[in-house]
Order: C-alpha cells, then structure tokens, then sequence
C-alpha cells in the first residue's frame, strides 16, 4: 500500500511537470487572454462535466472572490455554465444533455466574453454541441483538456493539452495549471 501511494504521487508530478514544461507558454497566452477579457468589461464562462464541473465551479470562485489572500481586489465576472440543479434536469429532460451548455452559453454570452472549458478527452458531445456554437458566434475558447485533446482541440482558441490519458492525473494537472492561470490574471489586474 506505502508503494501505491507514493506512485501516485511520483505520477502526478512527473505529469503537472511535464504539462508545465510544455505548455507554459500556452497558460500564458490563456491567462493574458482572459485578463483582456475582464479588461474589455467581458466576463469568463465556464464549464465542464462530472469532476471537471466542480474544477469548473472552483476556477468560477476563484475568480469571483481572490486566490492570494493579500491581493484585496474587485471580483472577476465567471459564471458556470451548469448553473444549477434545476437547469440541469429541465433541460435533460427537455431538449437533452447534449445541448445543457449550448443552451446555457446562448443565454449568458454577450460579446466580448471568453469561454473556458475542462475535457479529460475533449469528446463530450455537450461539450462538442456547445464548442460548436461558440465558434460560430466567434467566442475566445480556452480549453484544458486531456489525452490527445479529442474533437474539442479544433475549436479552441487556446488550448493546454495534459497528454496523458489518466483522468486523475489529468485532472491533478489542470488543478495546477487554473491556479497558475488565475494568479497570473490577478497579478494582471490588480492595483
């Protein structure tokens, strides 16, 4: 058992390191491009399935409330595409899964807004519907997605791409790098 645990472990940073190494330049671009948006009176629009809603649900708080406790500033305008139970299950229920953040985006996006999403392999077909739509409205896509990036690499923007195809040590990535995205924006725009 003591082996398995610090396997894990060993995984998990060999993975964030080698993402970081090799897309630092890509969570630059990602963080200067949502801090342009809050620049430009836009907000941030996010979303993702399963533990990928919850990252989505934290990187929303994160930037509505702070990440460095001694940067006191204005809150970040992000909204999580998921919204609420009561949304979900309506709009399961009514037009399909596929289409719960398409419909969601088509209701909350105004121009000038970014979109970021979290995929551990970029072939959700809510994700894909939604992506769809926010390319053909010219939306700034951001995607952090896993594995070889799947379908929804070819509609971002930007993208970070953690190649591996473990969703724990995808998602372990991601964690890290919409940390680092988000103090970067903070450091942006605080003053």
């Amino acid at each position: 058992m003591k082996h398995k645990i610090l396997n894990a472990g060993k995984e998990a940073a060999k993975v964030i390191e080698q993402t970081m190494t090799e897309s630092w330049e890509e969570i630059l671009n990602a963080s200067k491009l949502i801090a342009n948006t809050y620049k430009t009176g836009g907000k941030v629009l996010v979303m993702g399935n399963g533990g990928s809603c919850c990252d989505a649900e934290h990187i929303a708080a994160e930037m509505m409330v702070r990440f460095k406790k001694e940067r006191n500033r204005k809150p970040y305008p992000a909204i999580v595409l998921s919204i609420d139970n009561a949304y979900l299950t309506a709009c399961s229920n009514d037009y399909g899964y596929k289409l719960v953040f398409k419909r969601s985006l088509e209701a909350l996006y105004a121009k000038g807004d970014a979109l970021l999403f979290l995929s551990t392999s970029g072939r959700s077909e809510n994700i894909t519907e939604c992506l769809k739509y926010a390319k053909s409205i010219e939306c700034k896509i951001i995607g952090l997605i896993g594995g070889d990036g799947g379908e929804a690499l070819k509609f971002c923007t930007n993208s970070i791409v953690v190649t591996s195809f473990e969703t724990a040590r995808i998602q372990e990535a991601h964690r890290v790098i919409y940390h680092t995205m988000v103090d970067l924006v903070e450091e942006e725009l605080f003053t």
